[in-house]
C-alpha cells in the first residue's frame, strides 16, 4: 500500500457507546518549537525544578510526534 498523507481517527467503545476518540493528522515540516512548563513559579533555593516539555511544531502549529531535531539549551 502506498503512503498518502491524511487523517486517521480511532474510537473506543464500551457497551456500544463511544467513550474515547483520538485523531492523528499528517504534519508538515518542522517550523518552530513550543515550551510548556509544569508550573509558572519555582523557589529560588537552588533545589526546586520545573519540568519543561518541548514540542516541535509544523507551520499550522501541529505537534510533530516523530520529530528528532536537535535542540540545545544553554
Amino acid at each position: 500500500m502506498k503512503y498518502e498523507p491524511g487523517v486517521i481517527e480511532a474510537r473506543g467503545s464500551k457497551n456500544g457507546k463511544v467513550v474515547l476518540t483520538d485523531k492523528r493528522e499528517t504534519t508538515g515540516d518542522p517550523k518552530t518549537i513550543r515550551l510548556n512548563a509544569d508550573r509558572t513559579e519555582i523557589n529560588a533555593d537552588g533545589e526546586d525544578v520545573a519540568v519543561v516539555r518541548v514540542e516541535v511544531l509544523d507551520e499550522l502549529e501541529r505537534p510533530i510526534p516523530t520529530a528528532d531535531d536537535l535542540i540545545i539549551f544553554k
